[in-house]
């Protein structure tokens, strides 16, 4: 069962490695190393590992991975954002509100594989590498049958 997971782990890798390559260009359009890139932690479904990258000014690829009741959960998808749509009052913090897409596999007795929207708020802290985000993901589920759940997490991370 362990084999198993770590071929689908492989698998899910090469399928975000175009994705880190559109990245590497960032930096040719001006785009610094802070704002490049995001690392961290997620609690929710799943509870793990998060990170994701920027692919212009307005567009970012994420990818999550962790344990969610006894089984593996991996979330991957994409989000567009809308920076301003609400501005907290103290100056030093911003909020960026994002929608997009994401895929989303659970590795269990019952491999669950799904589809859904994504709704996120990321608060930064002014001259601070560190964010912290809501993401919220309707799921449409496709496996083993269809059917709808919910997906959400709580994260902080860690600009590079």
């Amino acid at each position: 069962r362990v084999a198993e997971w770590g071929k689908r782990i492989v698998f899910y890798s090469l399928i975000t490695l175009p994705f880190y390559h559109s990245t590497t260009s960032l930096w040719g359009q001006g785009i610094t190393e802070r704002d490049a890139g995001n690392f961290g932690v997620v609690l929710g479904v799943p509870t793990g590992l998060t990170m994701d990258f920027q692919v212009d000014s307005n567009d970012r690829i994420f990818g999550d991975i962790g344990a969610w009741s006894d089984d593996l959960a991996i979330n991957v998808g994409w989000m567009r954002r809308f920076p301003g749509l609400v501005r907290p009052r103290d100056k030093r913090l911003s909020l960026d509100s994002y929608l997009g897409a994401a895929v989303l596999q659970r590795f269990d007795k019952k491999n669950r594989f799904g589809f859904g929207p994504v709704l996120a708020e990321e608060l930064h802290i002014e001259d601070s590498p560190f964010a912290f985000f809501l993401r919220f993901i309707p799921v449409i589920r496709l496996v083993p049958s269809i059917g709808y759940e919910i997906s959400a997490v709580l994260g902080a991370t860690f600009s590079f």
